[in-house]
């Protein structure tokens, strides 16, 4: 229940945390080299829709870069 493509989950921050199939997909204090900010930014995700707004983006790499602190 709540898994995509590759075994991801975005249900909790634990399943973030864990990451896909293919290893982690958030590296804690470094939005550059999170392949979830990648995803994102780029508009493959969210799966089937559509592309998120700057501000959601930026706010995800700034929780990113602060660490991805589980709040």
């Amino acid at each position: 229940t709540g898994r995509a493509e590759a075994g991801l989950s975005l249900a909790s921050h634990a399943d973030v945390m864990a990451g896909s199939d293919y290893g982690r997909v958030v590296a804690p204090g470094s939005a550059e080299t999170s392949r979830l900010v990648e995803v994102i930014a780029s508009g493959k995700m969210p799966l089937g829709g559509q592309k998120l707004p700057d501000s959601e983006t930026q706010a995800i790499s700034d929780w990113v870069n602060a660490g991805a602190p589980d709040n």
